[in-house]
């Protein structure tokens, strides 16, 4: 595929075949990521303004491995379950919740337990040392 006077990969016409078409939407896609200047990113390429981001890394500090958000329905006995540190907990939401649909937003040792319709339930601070967490209820 011959490039325009711009050097924009010109269209030679539609594919003749899947190799053609793909050959043509490669050509398209390597000028776009290679080639094209882009206005907001002072002139660079997406592919240079890609590569020099800055990229998370195992052990890279700041990061905290343990923050999640994790979608649970209280069960019978009103508690929902959570592996967290290999290990997995149960946690005492409470039986007037049973069958709630519920979020447990996770943020390091720190478990918060949300209604869907955005109201607290319930938060602990987990200790790893016992398999059964109490929460405690919000007042």
């Amino acid at each position: 595929m011959a490039p325009d006077a711009q050097g924009i990969p010109g269209q030679t016409g539609p594919g003749r075949s899947i190799t053609e078409l793909q050959r043509q939407v490669d050509g398209i896609v390597e000028y776009y990521n290679e080639r094209r200047p882009h206005r907001a990113r002072e002139r660079t390429t997406p592919a240079a303004a890609f590569a020099a981001r800055e990229r998370a890394t195992p052990g890279m500090q700041g990061v905290d491995p343990h923050f999640r958000i994790r979608h649970d329905k209280v069960d019978a006995a009103g508690k929902v379950s959570l592996r967290f540190g290999n290990k997995m907990l149960h946690l005492g939401v409470g039986r007037p919740w049973r069958g709630t649909r519920v979020r447990l937003y996770i943020a390091g040792d720190d478990i918060r337990v949300v209604s869907e319709e955005g109201e607290l339930i319930a938060q602990t601070s987990i200790d790893l040392s016992k398999g059964y967490q109490k929460m405690r209820i919000p007042q």
